[in-house]
């Protein structure tokens, strides 16, 4: 099997095994169908992002470049990037429709509101990064193992 081949086949997989996780507990949380399409189309961007982190990181593991470092502070930074995507979607749509809720008077020159809007984005941002670090940390040990099964001529993938 070459080696585009295998990247893409591991990517693919992460993709699915991300996907299937989250999805599995968007099924249990969700109360209504409509809840469970809201989460089956916010899974769709997160796993392309980790189907291409998979690639990347087989094509670095099957050159001898792959870390468990690298691949934790990738996946710290993927994970913060997206939910304070999602966190500044969220507060902007909220801020747009504030008709009687508790963003109807807030001031951006008022320093206390930018410390209500900033200390939440920090928080979610670090939970977010430690659950992507944590996602970094399991695929990459599954793609280390993937490579050397499905490539048993390269010792040097298996390394890392």
């Amino acid at each position: 099997m070459s080696s585009n081949r295998l990247a893409v086949l591991i990517g693919a997989i992460d993709a699915a095994v991300f996907f299937s996780f989250w999805l599995a507990i968007g099924v249990f949380v969700s109360d209504e169908p409509r809840q469970l399409l809201i989460v089956l189309s916010a899974l769709i961007l997160p796993a392309l992002l980790v189907a291409w982190r998979g690639l990347i990181d087989v094509r670095l593991a099957l050159a001898g470049m792959g870390s468990s470092r690298r691949a934790a502070r990738d996946g710290f930074l993927c994970g913060a990037l997206s939910v304070s995507t999602v966190w500044i979607w969220t507060f902007g749509y909220r801020l747009a429709h504030a008709a009687g809720n508790p963003w109807d008077d807030v001031s951006f020159s008022d320093p206390v509101s930018w410390l209500i809007i900033l200390v939440p984005l920090v928080v979610s941002m670090m939970i977010g990064g430690g659950l992507g670090s944590l996602h970094g940390l399991v695929l990459f040990e599954l793609n280390r193992r993937l490579v050397k099964v499905l490539a048993p001529g390269n010792s040097s993938a298996a390394g890392a």
